[in-house]
């Protein structure tokens, strides 16, 4: 989505309609793009991002042998210094408490958005991996309750589920009348005939966290990234090494051999179950 988003963004302010003059950008034009981004105020992590975008879509032209190189060499269009210290607002503890308090549980609605909630808080998924979880990616492996998660890239990650986030699952499940090991999505459209029983969109999980972040009295932008950093966060403060807490949040990709020879030690060990609120 933020690819497509990206490219659209640069033919437009590059005045470009026919796809064949992409072949014939050179870097002037990327650094007169760069330029107008700055000075229009653009987040140096957004212009960032989009020249990231080109380099890759440039790089593909390149190995086509539709041009002999890359325009948006970072040789040659720098990009703007970043600011690595993270800008989405975290959920301190109590307020996360307060947030997996919010759903009225008697209901099959807030069942389901505390659900969402303990996997947002409790195992640090992005919006589109929790709309994108099916039945079949919640299992039992080496004794622990897991998820297998689809992250970026199409990377796949296997995340023990602590036993808060674990009982608000089943018993979201439950009351659907679903069981483990089924087919479709984990988490479904409820409510509307014509969509009932279809997968959320991430926009869905977005708009749910927000509605129980204010219910909750947590009065700033709060978003399901934000729950991803109270995750890290919590993982990190409560002694979980560094390392694990990469394989939690899919920012390094394990090899492949962990899931296998060393399976067992990595479930063990996983920073979900350093997590505290």
């Amino acid at each position: 989505r933020a690819y497509v988003a990206d490219m659209r963004h640069f033919l437009d302010a590059a005045g470009i309609d026919d796809p064949e003059e992409l072949a014939h950008v050179g870097p002037e034009t990327l650094i007169a793009y760069r330029n107008a981004m700055l000075e229009a105020g653009t987040a140096p992590a957004t212009i960032g991002r989009r020249l990231s975008t080109l380099r890759s879509f440039f790089s593909m032209l390149v190995t086509l042998g539709r041009m002999e190189q890359n325009p948006a060499d970072p040789k040659i269009v720098r990009s703007p210094r970043i600011d690595r210290e993270g800008k989405t607002p975290g959920i301190e503890p109590h307020e996360a408490r307060r947030m997996l308090k919010a759903p009225d549980t008697g209901t099959l609605i807030g069942k389901r958005a505390k659900a969402i909630l303990a996997a947002g808080l409790y195992l640090g998924l992005r919006r589109e991996e929790i709309a994108n979880l099916d039945l079949s990616d919640l299992r039992d492996e080496r004794s622990h309750h897991v998820l297998e998660v689809r992250g970026k890239g199409g990377k796949t990650r296997v995340l023990p589920v602590p036993p808060a986030a674990y009982s608000a699952i089943v018993d979201y499940l439950s009351a659907t009348g679903r069981t483990l090991g089924g087919s479709g999505p984990l988490i479904v459209s409820l409510g509307h005939a014509a969509a009932e029983g279809a997968r959320l969109s991430g926009r869905d999980v977005w708009n749910i966290v927000r509605k129980y972040a204010d219910q909750a009295g947590v009065n700033r932008e709060i978003s399901p990234h934000s729950m991803r950093v109270a995750a890290i966060t919590s993982a990190l403060d409560h002694g979980a090494p560094i390392h694990r807490v990469q394989i939690m949040a899919g920012h390094a990709d394990p090899r492949t051999t962990t899931r296998y020879y060393r399976a067992g030690e990595e479930l063990d060990e996983s920073a979900t179950y350093a997590i505290r609120y």
